[in-house]
Parts: structure tokens; sequence; C-alpha cells
């Protein structure tokens, strides 16, 4: 009787586990993550805090110094970095930092997320973004790679840079995946970041009063380029001489100023 005693003992002590190392988000407005009231159970997410979800319809800001993993942005929810906030993305296990199609994760201007490279304790790892959703990036994404920030089909990386260009963070973009560049107003140079194979590339920035060259630095869409309202101001694909571009859907030019090149030869490939 004793054994069977401490066996239903052991499997509820390790169900309350299970039920505790869930973290919700709470209420229907907004909430700031450091308030344990934004969260059920009432109390600041960690790096301990097991599975966190910030659930339809809530919008969760980060406005200090932070760091947690396992976290799960739901359809219709938020995630915001804010002018004050730095996230760190822990390296625990499997994703670590999730944007589900329909959610969003905004990077305000001067907000920072941090990608951990963990090395101690052993092994290694590097904590993982994967975006379906939508991303917007005002602010500044650190150890962005290939292998540690992953668009899936169907996600947009927004960016919302004003007046100074700003980097496109490294990642694998899906072919059915969109960065697009929105925010422009002042600026008058090319984000950094453009030598990647994109998946679809948007350029609309309506409220642009400068000319900008991308300096050949754009080589590579797998699905269509558009440049559409810039009605004041030309854009240059490049500059530079022996200039390639590889399109593998179309070329949309709509209510805009382009140019293919401003003192070179550029050679384009569509299809």
């Amino acid at each position: 009787m004793r054994n069977i005693l401490s066996f239903f003992t052991l499997i509820l002590l390790s169900f309350s586990t299970f039920v505790s190392a869930q973290v919700v988000s709470s209420g229907g407005g907004t909430g700031d993550w450091n308030d344990p009231n934004s969260w059920i159970p009432a109390a600041v997410p960690t790096t301990a805090s097991g599975t966190i979800t910030i659930l339809n319809g809530h919008s969760i800001t980060v406005s200090d110094t932070r760091s947690a993993d396992q976290i799960t942005v739901s359809s219709g929810g938020s995630l915001t970095i804010s002018s004050s906030g730095t996230f760190t993305v822990a390296a625990g296990s499997g994703d670590d930092l999730t944007i589900n199609a329909g959610g969003i994760l905004n990077i305000q201007s001067s907000g920072i997320i941090i990608i951990q490279n963990a090395v101690v304790p052993p092994p290694p790892r590097i904590a993982l973004i994967r975006v379906a959703g939508t991303l917007n990036n005002a602010g500044t994404i650190t150890n962005a790679s290939s292998s540690t920030l992953i668009f899936e089909s169907g996600s947009v990386y927004d960016h919302q840079y004003t007046s100074t260009a700003g980097t496109i963070p490294t990642a694998s973009w899906d072919s059915n995946s969109t960065c697009q560049i929105t925010g422009y107003t002042s600026n008058g140079s090319a984000p950094s970041g453009l030598g990647q194979s994109f998946g679809n590339f948007t350029w609309a920035t309506a409220s642009l009063a400068n000319f900008i060259d991308l300096n050949g630095a754009l080589t590579s869409v797998a699905g269509n380029l558009t440049f559409q309202d810039i009605p004041f101001f030309y854009i240059y694909l490049t500059s530079i001489s022996n200039y390639n571009l590889n399109i593998g859907g179309n070329l949309v030019i709509d209510n805009c100023f382009m140019g293919l090149n401003s003192t070179a030869t550029a050679n384009i490939a569509i299809g």
C-alpha cells in the first residue's frame, strides 16, 4: 500500500510541476513583461519559467532588461521590445522564440534583441527565433544568422528605420517570405544586409525624401521584387560595373521613380 501511495504521490507532484511550467499572458489589453499581473500565474517570467505564451488579443511590452526562452507569440498576440528594452532570447531546448502566423514581434528604435550564444554549460547552443508572422524592426538584433533567425513561408520582415539606414538581419528566408522596406524618410543610404537570398522583396517608402543607391548589393530574390509608392525620388539598383540581379518571380514597378543603374551596366535575369 505504501508503494502504491508513493506512486500516486509522484504522479501528482509531476502533474503539479508540469502545470506550473506553463505561463500565459493575462487580461485582454496591454501589459508590461515586468508586471506580475500581466501573467498567469502572477509572476514575472524568466528562463526558469518553462513555456511562455502570449495569447490572441494580448500585447506584452519589454521596457527594461529581461531574458527568457520557450516563448510563443500566438496569432493575434504581440511582443514589443520598447526603446528602453533589451531582451535576451535564451538558448534553451527547442525553438526559443516562435512568432506564429498572425503574431507580431516589434523592435522599436533603440530596442535590442540578443540571440544568446550559450557556451557554458556545455554543450554550446545558440538560441533560435522562428518567424511565421511579422517582425517589425527599427532596433537591433544581435547574433542573427541563417541558423538563428528563420523566416517561414508567409512571414514578413518590415524594416522600419526612418532617418538612418539600419541593418536587415542575416536570416534564412523562405521563398514565400517577404522582406520589405517601409520606414525611410530623410535617410539617403541603403540598408546593410542586402546581400542575402531573399524570398519576396518589397521597397515601399512613400515618405522618402532622398535618392538612394543600393550599390549593387541586392542580387538574389527568389520571388517578386517590388518597388512601389516612391513618388518623388529615385531608387537606383546599382552604380557598380557588371551588376547581376536574379529574380525568380516578377519585377513590379508601381507608382515610383526607379533606375536600374546610375552609372554602370546592369544585367537582370527574371523568371
